[in-house]
């Protein structure tokens, strides 16, 4: 969940079912929540990036919290999550070093563009409000190339050698990722390389294993990956 603002409760547990039910995990990021309380409930572990919180319901096994106005205190114990345990929150002031995501919006001619947000060091809150937008820059789409499930690696990588940025989309592929130059140590700390929201299914109805989900070739701080990983096995899910 990101850039939402929630006047009044949430539950971040599916009552589909007529139970708390596939609470396994989730994230919340660049949001406010104002007049009521965020419900964790049956969430085992969550983490909540730079948002403004009114209140936070319980912990289960660990719930953390980085750059959040708001946030239960840090309490943690070796039998944190235990029946009559003290709460499991991690608690961090502020985020050492955030970017929040890109998106795609239309101007006021009806042009796309995307939004790319500024990096921020020591951040805490949402990086928006009311009366003022959040620090970035604008890119027109055709700035961009948009590629399909057609799209081969010869021509991405002649459009990203010709200056391009890359919309890869929700496509399917047959490889995991790779980042850079093997053996790079070109520095990117100014401008980082970011790879937003990458989802990895590893195996199926089966156990799935792989070797290396994403190499970064570029020198830290210079990449930033924000990935998930869903590990299939035969009877559990990891995320």
């Amino acid at each position: 969940m990101r850039r939402v603002q929630v006047n009044g409760n949430l539950s971040l547990m599916n009552y589909c079912n007529g139970s708390p039910d596939f609470a396994s995990g989730g994230f919340i990021a660049d949001s406010r929540f104002t007049g009521g309380t965020v419900t964790n409930g049956s969430q085992q572990q969550f983490i909540t990036r730079d948002s403004s919180l009114d209140g936070w319901s319980n912990s289960v096994w660990n719930q953390v919290f980085c750059g959040d106005p708001g946030a239960p205190a840090q309490s943690f114990a070796s039998n944190s999550g235990d029946s009559g345990g003290p709460s499991s929150y991690t608690t961090l002031a502020n985020c050492p070093v955030t970017e929040e995501e890109p998106y795609l919006y239309t101007d006021s001619a009806g042009n796309f563009n995307v939004f790319v947000p500024s990096l921020h060091a020591n951040s805490s809150g949402p990086t928006w409000t009311a009366t003022s937008n959040t620090p970035g820059t604008s890119l027109s789409l055709k700035t961009f190339y948009v590629a399909t499930p057609s799209s081969s690696v010869t021509t991405i990588n002649s459009a990203l050698a010709a200056g391009d940025n890359l919309d890869a989309g929700p496509t399917s592929s047959s490889a995991l990722l790779q980042v850079g130059t093997q053996g790079s140590t070109v520095s990117h700390a100014s401008d980082p390389v970011s790879i937003d929201d990458a989802f990895f299914r590893i195996g199926g109805a089966t156990a799935g294993t792989a070797a290396t989900r994403t190499r970064c070739q570029a020198s830290r701080p210079g990449c930033r990956v924000r990935l998930r990983t869903v590990t299939r096995h035969s009877s559990c899910r990891t995320a």
